[in-house]
Formats: C-alpha cells, sequence, structure tokens
C-alpha cells in the first residue's frame, strides 16, 4: 500500500458576501489560503489576471482558487452578487496577500444592515 502524506489546514474560515456593485479591487493572490466561492445568487466572473476570465459562474455554481493563485473578480449580472467562500488556512506558510495591479476601482464601503439576513 502507497503511503500518502496528509496535509491538513490549520483552521477554516468561512464568509458570506454580499455585492450590489463591484467585487475585488485589485488582481491578488493569498500564499496562506486556498479558497472555494460558490455563487448563490446573481453573477461572478472570475479572472487570472487583469483580463483572463477564468470562469463566468451563476447560481449554484463555484471556484476552487488554489493558494498562490492570482485573481480577481466582479458582479457582472444586474441582480445583488451573493457569494459564499470557504477557506482554509495554512497556519505554516507565510500570511501575504501579493498585489499584482494597481487598484481596479475604489473600493466600495461595507454597509452592514442589523437584523437583515440574506433571503429576506
Amino acid at each position: 500500500m502507497a503511503q500518502v502524506e496528509e496535509q491538513q489546514a490549520e483552521s477554516i474560515e468561512k464568509q458570506e458576501m454580499v455585492a450590489d456593485s463591484g467585487g475585488e479591487t485589485v488582481v491578488h493572490s493569498h500564499l496562506a489560503m486556498d479558497q472555494i466561492f460558490f455563487v448563490l445568487a446573481g453573477e461572478a466572473t472570475f479572472y487570472k489576471s487583469l483580463d483572463e476570465v477564468a470562469a463566468v459562474l451563476g447560481p449554484m455554481e463555484g471556484i476552487l482558487v488554489p493558494r498562490g493563485s492570482a485573481y480577481w473578480y466582479e458582479k457582472t449580472s444586474e441582480e445583488n452578487l451573493v457569494l459564499f467562500r470557504a477557506a482554509a488556512m495554512d497556519d505554516n506558510a507565510p500570511h501575504e496577500s501579493p498585489r499584482f495591479s494597481q487598484p481596479l476601482r475604489a473600493p466600495v464601503p461595507i454597509k452592514v444592515r442589523d437584523g437583515a439576513f440574506f433571503g429576506e
């Protein structure tokens, strides 16, 4: 029987995001994080570089962004983009996020609406 080296993430984090405009603001990567993005509503276009499309995703579609991979995404539908993101963190790798472009747009401030939940 072949031996397989098992690698475990030190931590897993999750996040739900709703965008009424925009998306990521710079081409970047995460050296210590594998991420899965899953579209719950709307449409997102993910890029491998400034203009190379990796995938156009609609509801119930997702993409794996391995650690070290350059990416950015934007909302490409009229309706709000609702994303679920899960990330596995390697606490033994450098927690750096290299930037590969100038800002693509001005950041949009985050609005927290107390008592408002997805699907309402």
